[in-house]
């Protein structure tokens, strides 16, 4: 069945009068902003051009936010919000696009031009360009509404090789993983399985003060894990979990573990790509077996674990927000735990000026696992065996200001200006 779709002709006059100013009144074309999860805003400006783009959302007429999440068959479910404002005021609408796994990058951005194109034909018709519109639809009367058949019931797989070496006269280094997963999402129903191996190889010859050190460090990791999340309602959902790994650098020489938990989330599943709040809990048994005896004097163990986690994400026309706190400890020693704190944010201020802050801290008081022989010198300043430590951080933070014309239609993809693929993000 081929798509109905709505094509918008743009007259190409609108772009003589981006680059002469001689023109309609000003006050009647749309000023336009876009933020969030779009890319190729210069293709935009060409496919769109009856239309003025502003550099703050303050400015604009009718702020368009791109939101995506991943969809059960690997491609994307975009949401794009618009916003009016100004004499649009209270005029707002929301128009979904799906990709596919397989749609390229130029099939993804017409896609996503066609419906932002949908999203702004009611503020068009509303200014002084909608003569400029010819709406056309397209379709085929011998085609009827069928009922998709999947052959895959859901399912996708994905299967992939990496590896890369790189080196220099007295040390050299090589990486190689594989991975593959199996899931099958459904609106009811998400199930996944993936298995996946790490080989790790450096090595170091070199001579000092005529003495010769020569180094050879090979870790390897392979994980397998499985899930099912069951849908409850529009605000719960339960999940059971599963997982066997081994690790040179964390002294696993083989360990299993099974989970059960249960998250509320305060709002409805069907915002989730605009706001979230979630509560989860966690817990199940474990078990370790160790390449060495730990500093616990174990070999190996049955352990009991749990773990609550709250977060917090908002996708709104001001910016982004994201927080989350995440605790977990064994049943049988309440003082072995971990607690980690994750924040993000990217928020317009004032007019121009933009503040963003990412940051992350954990507490760690939960390392059972480690080798009671210690780490050697060449273990401390290679990291190739997991030490000691109370705690782990990051932080980042950036300010930006930006000032001047509040205009910015125009192309020019002069020795590279305004070419190829910009990845647009506020």
């Amino acid at each position: 069945m081929k798509k109905i779709f709505i094509a918008f002709l743009i007259a190409l006059a609108s772009v003589n009068y981006a680059q002469t100013g001689a023109t309609p009144d000003n006050q009647k074309i749309p000023k336009i902003y876009v933020s969030g999860n779009y890319y190729d805003l210069q293709h935009l400006k060409k496919q769109i051009p009856v239309v003025d783009y502003v550099n703050d959302r303050k400015d604009a007429d009718v702020h368009v936010l791109v939101t995506s999440q991943s969809t059960g068959s690997g491609g994307s479910s975009y949401i794009l919000l618009f916003y009016g404002q100004n004499h649009f005021d209270k005029l707002n609408d929301t128009i979904r696009v799906i990709t596919n796994q397989i749609d390229s990058e130029d099939i993804i951005r017409n896609k996503l031009i066609r419906g932002i194109k949908t999203g702004l034909f009611q503020y068009l018709r509303r200014s002084g360009v909608q003569e400029k519109l010819i709406i056309d639809f397209e379709r085929n009367e011998e085609d009827k509404p069928e009922k998709k058949e999947d052959p895959w019931d859901s399912w996708v797989f994905r299967a992939s090789i990496n590896g890369y070496s790189n080196g220099e006269a007295s040390s050299k280094y090589t990486y190689f993983s594989g991975t593959f997963s199996a899931s099958r999402t459904t609106e009811e129903l998400r199930l996944s399985l993936s298995v996946s191996n790490s080989y790790n190889e450096n090595s170091y010859n070199y001579d000092i003060d005529g003495v010769n050190y020569d180094f050879l460090n090979i870790t390897r990791s392979q994980n397998l894990g499985a899930s099912v999340v069951k849908s409850l309602s529009d605000n719960w959902s339960l999940g059971a979990w599963g997982t066997a790994s081994k690790s040179t650098y964390g002294n696993i020489d083989f360990s299993w573990a099974l989970s059960g938990g249960i998250e509320y989330n305060l709002f409805p599943y069907t915002e989730s790509s605009q706001k979230q709040l979630r509560l989860a809990y966690k817990v199940g048994p474990k078990y370790n077996k160790y390449f060495e005896e730990t500093i616990f004097f174990k070999e190996s163990e049955n352990l009991f674990t749990q773990t609550a986690s709250a977060s917090l994400s908002l996708t709104q026309p001001w910016g982004s927000v994201s927080f989350s706190v995440s605790g977990s400890n064994y049943l049988h020693d309440m003082g072995k735990y971990s607690l980690s704190f994750d924040a993000y944010f990217s928020v317009k201020l004032i007019r121009g000026l933009s503040l963003n802050f990412s940051g992350y801290y954990s507490k760690i008081r939960d390392q059972i696992s480690l080798a009671r022989s210690g780490a050697s010198v060449e273990d401390v300043l290679l990291r190739i065996r997991q030490l000691e430590t109370q705690y782990s951080y990051f932080v980042s933070v950036g300010v930006s200001f930006s000032f001047g014309s509040i205009f910015n239609s125009i192309v020019n993809p002069r020795f590279g200006g305004g070419g190829g693929t910009v990845i647009y993000m506020d």
